[in-house]
C-alpha cells in the first residue's frame, strides 16, 4: 500500500486543481460566488482526504478504499468536463451543484460493493 498513497495523493490534488479551474471556466459573478462554489465542489475531496489520513493513521485503509477514491475522483472529473465543455447546457448548473452529492452517494455506495469483490475475487 505504500505505492498507492502517492498515486491516490496525487490523483487528489489533480482533482483539486481541476476543480478550481473548472469553477474558474462557469465565470462566477462574484469572489463569494467563485469561493462557495469552490468550496461546494472540493467538500466530498476533503471529506475523502480525511478519511484516508484516520484510516492510514490505524492501518486500515485497505485496497477498495484507494479503488474507491480512484472512481469517484475520476468520475467526477470526467463528468465536470462533460459538464462544462464538451456539452455545455443550461441544466449543467444543476449537474454541477448536484456533483457533490452524487460523489457521496457514489463512495457510499461503492466502498461495501468493492469490499466484497476484492473478497470474492481477490483472496
Amino acid at each position: 500500500m505504500k505505492i498507492i498513497n502517492p498515486i491516490i495523493s496525487i490523483l487528489i490534488l489533480i482533482t483539486l486543481f481541476s476543480t478550481i479551474f473548472f469553477v474558474s471556466a462557469l465565470k462566477p459573478v462574484s469572489s463569494l460566488a467563485f469561493l462557495f462554489l469552490t468550496l461546494w465542489l472540493l467538500s466530498p475531496y476533503i471529506l475523502i482526504i480525511i478519511s484516508i489520513i484516520l484510516l492510514n493513521l490505524n492501518n486500515k485503509a485497505t485496497l477498495h478504499w484507494y479503488a474507491v477514491t480512484f472512481l469517484v475522483t475520476a468520475g467526477s472529473i470526467f463528468l465536470l468536463t462533460d459538464i462544462i465543455f464538451w456539452h455545455p447546457d443550461p441544466q449543467g448548473a444543476i449537474g454541477v451543484l448536484l456533483l457533490p452529492i452524487i460523489q457521496s452517494i457514489a463512495f457510499a455506495a461503492l466502498l461495501p460493493i468493492s469490499k466484497w469483490i476484492l473478497r470474492k475475487y481477490l483472496k
